[in-house]
């Protein structure tokens, strides 16, 4: 009987002797394309300029995604703030009358924190 080893060594000494019309699939698909690296050569090459020139469209969609992104970002900072801002919290909060300050609600900011985290998830 033979032991793990020896069928190991076996079937890697069986491969390793066979003819190219049996060779694994996986060993004639990754050679390396000499027109796939010529391009990613020129592409290194190229400027900004000229990349943009040639991918337009990737470009555009980048710049999309980027900006929902950033946008995203600042729309989570956006109503933190307004809570601070002197004129919002005139417009929309109450006056305490023992402190002299206006301020939103309690139940009005937990709402509004809730309508945008609902509103990002649609």
């Amino acid at each position: 009987m033979a032991t793990a080893t020896e069928n190991q060594s076996k079937g890697s000494v069986s491969e390793k002797h066979l003819d190219a019309s049996q060779q694994p699939i996986g060993s004639s698909i990754i050679a390396p394309n000499n027109e796939a690296q010529h391009a990613a050569s020129d592409e290194k090459k190229m400027s900004l300029l000229q990349g943009i020139k040639l991918y337009p469209k990737a470009v555009g969609w980048s710049m999309i995604l980027s900006s929902a992104l950033i946008m995203e970002g600042y729309d989570l900072a956006l109503l933190g703030s307004l809570f601070g801002n002197e004129q919002f919290k005139r417009k929309y909060g109450v006056l305490n009358p023992d402190s002299g300050k206006w301020a939103v609600p309690a139940p009005w900011q937990s709402a509004l924190y809730v309508f945008e985290y609902d509103g990002r998830k649609t």
